[in-house]
């Protein structure tokens, strides 16, 4: 965000915020007028002339202003002046007095002069006006589409060796500065260059006047206190992250290893397929039993099991007889959802599934392995 040591805000609510502003004109007389609480800077429409609003106080560095120009004559080019600088107002050539009002601003400044693409215009420039001349600094396109009648937001930062503008939030130059330095005055111009062909009226929402500008300030982090809940809320003794280091002698293990077909799901999601090696398990494993039953009766269904992140581990059936199922060869530290389908052709049901997550296994017992009872069809493949 930007920061200043000082900001004056012209919003046009009363008319004594015209007292901090000296009114000059060019040729004919125009007029300045707050109507409808905005400011109108008005040329005379009989000849070439210019109204000039001109700050009364100095050592300004930046100015933001909301705007736009109307009452346009047969012509497509807008011309708006803003100037920073000291001295009288000059004319287009840069002397003071002079008669060309074609463009103005102050005798010692860096001028800004906006213009729309038009017949007689090539872009927006910028002008140093400096004892009785001017110097060309170059001309810099606004962007594709921009149109000085409708609102624009303009804001012109002016320091020792910087210069630059911006429109509607977009930065359309920025160059060095060369002949007028700070303590500065302020001054906003428009012009009525050809009468009955081209000219305009600027109509001012707000003015605001900086002085100590910056509009890359250092940001200020704020540092905010923030109470971290773990995902597992067991103490670390019985939750233990999975021993991923290699066992044995030597420290690489060069025989072979059951094949088991990998695939890339089960790599990415960090699966140990080969959780055994020279006799040492690096991650205990166990089981989860439970019971399906509707209206206390044990049935047979479908059942799922799945990790806490979603991935599907383990599918069975309940025992018809008591409606017992179980899961083998389950991690005891991860906790999983468990999930039952009541129609286990997949088709209606009379029954939503059923699920019990955040499940832990259980330890197998001591000389217990994959297949205790209640199955004992499986007894002779135990791991003893």
């Amino acid at each position: 965000m930007a920061s200043y040591d000082e900001r004056v805000v012209y919003d046009w609510s009363s008319p004594t915020q015209l007292n901090d502003w000296d009114i000059q004109y060019s040729g004919p007389a125009g007029s300045v007028a707050i109507t409808n609480g905005k400011l109108v800077l008005a040329p005379n429409r009989t000849a070439i002339s210019g109204v000039n609003l001109i700050s009364k106080a100095i050592g300004f560095d930046a100015l933001e202003m909301e705007f736009n120009t109307g009452n346009l004559g047969s012509g497509l080019t807008r011309y708006l002046t803003l100037s920073f600088g000291t001295g009288g107002v000059c004319d287009d050539a840069g002397r003071v007095p002079g008669t060309d009002f074609w463009h103005q601003g102050m005798a010692n400044s860096v001028t800004l002069h906006l213009q729309d693409p038009g017949a007689n215009a090539n872009g927006s420039f910028v002008r140093d006006y400096a004892n009785g001349g001017r110097i060309e600094r170059g001309y810099y396109p606004l962007a594709p589409g921009s149109d000085l009648t409708k609102q624009n937001k303009v804001l012109v930062i002016f320091k020792p060796g910087e210069y630059q503008v911006w429109l509607n939030g977009s930065q359309i130059l920025s160059i060095p500065t060369v002949t007028t330095q700070p303590p500065t005055k302020v001054m906003i111009h428009q012009g009525w260059y050809a009468p009955g062909v081209w000219g305009a009226d600027t109509t001012i929402s707000r003015v605001i006047l900086y002085r100590g500008y910056d509009h890359f300030s250092d940001m200020t982090m704020k540092v905010h206190p923030v109470k971290c809940v773990p995902a597992n809320p067991e103490p670390r003794a019985v939750f233990q992250p999975q021993d991923v280091a290699w066992r044995g002698t030597p420290p690489m293990y060069a025989g072979p290893v059951n094949l088991q077909q990998q695939i890339h799901i089960a790599l990415c999601k960090g699966r140990d397929t080969f959780w055994i090696r020279d006799g040492v398990r690096n991650v205990e494993q166990g089981f989860i039993e439970s019971t399906v039953t509707i209206s206390g009766v044990g049935v047979r269904r479908r059942g799922l099991c799945f990790t806490q992140d979603g991935e599907l581990v383990g599918e069975t059936y309940s025992r018809a007889s008591d409606g017992v199922y179980r899961f083998d060869l389950l991690w005891l530290n991860r906790r999983y959802m468990v999930v039952a389908q009541d129609d286990p052709a997949y088709g209606p049901a009379d029954y939503n599934a059923v699920a019990a997550d955040y499940q832990a296994p259980k330890p197998y017992p001591p000389g217990g392995g994959v297949a205790p009872a209640p199955f004992p069809m499986l007894a002779p493949l135990k791991r003893n």
